[in-house]
């Protein structure tokens, strides 16, 4: 049994400990509705040996009641119950606890970053850094890994920060500068620089200047959000296209997605 009245106890346990995990799933009666998302990420985690145990356990109520973890538990049942996947296990929490779990505010990609790398980061540079790891993964909706953060800063961090350094760059959303850092980092070019300068001031533009297209383009969808994949995409791709035309000295009517982009 789960219930654990008038005392809490917490102890270290194994996600291969025999009948535990599907016991505490049984006990989750109430808790809110599974993130796949989240469960395929732990999973992965726990299957390829980057788990970590960490303070964040998995909680009971004094009635037997799970208050905590439900998405971390579906991770080990989906990922085969893995030896040395290990957890905080805490019983006999009080059964009002459930309304304070996960209450606090959430840690960001600059939170992480700050923690890994002790450097104060905007949270638009680290939404930069995020589209270009996601870009170069393939996947857009997904949740990144602390390890992907890491490689993701070490790998872009110089040239996001370099077009953020711009004057007037903080107005331009995420996708957009990611897409900018990313050319400046493949071709070498500085005049990517000069490109993005173009974007934010459109001084001396005439049409068919990439810049410009982007720049009409960029203002028709404003106010559409941000944070939607396809939007990002969509911000990305044609950004990334309009630059590589201004580098190649190409006049830019319309911007479309090229085959692969989609």
């Amino acid at each position: 049994t789960m219930k654990n009245e008038g005392k809490v106890i917490v102890r270290v346990a194994e996600a291969n400990e025999p009948g535990l995990v599907d016991a505490l799933l049984d006990a989750n009666t109430n808790n809110r509705h599974p993130k796949d998302q989240s469960i395929q990420t732990y999973a992965e985690e726990m299957v390829s040996g980057r788990w970590i145990l960490t303070n964040q356990g998995i909680g009971v109520s004094e009635t037997g009641v799970l208050v905590d973890g439900q998405n971390r538990l579906m991770a080990m049942r989906r990922a085969g119950y893995p030896s040395g996947v290990k957890f905080l296990l805490v019983t006999g929490l009080s059964d009002d606890s459930k309304k304070y779990v996960d209450i606090g505010t959430k840690r960001n990609s600059a939170d992480l970053l700050k923690l890994i790398f002790n450097v104060h980061l905007a949270a638009r540079v680290a939404a930069a850094i995020n589209v270009c790891i996601k870009c170069a993964l393939g996947k857009w909706a997904i949740r990144l890994r602390p390890d992907q953060l890491i490689e993701g800063y070490n790998k872009h961090g110089e040239h996001v920060l370099r077009i953020y350094q711009i004057e007037g760059s903080s107005k331009i959303s995420a996708p957009v500068v990611a897409a900018l850092a990313d050319v400046l980092s493949e071709s070498g070019d500085e005049r990517v620089l000069i490109f993005t300068e173009q974007l934010i001031r459109g001084e001396m533009l005439t049409s068919g200047d990439p810049a410009l297209t982007l720049r009409n383009w960029l203002a028709m969808t404003n106010g559409k959000g941000s944070g939607g994949s396809e939007l990002q995409k969509g911000r990305y791709f044609r950004t990334k296209n309009a630059v590589e035309a201004f580098l190649a000295g190409k006049k830019l009517a319309k911007l479309y997605l090229r085959e692969g982009q989609e």
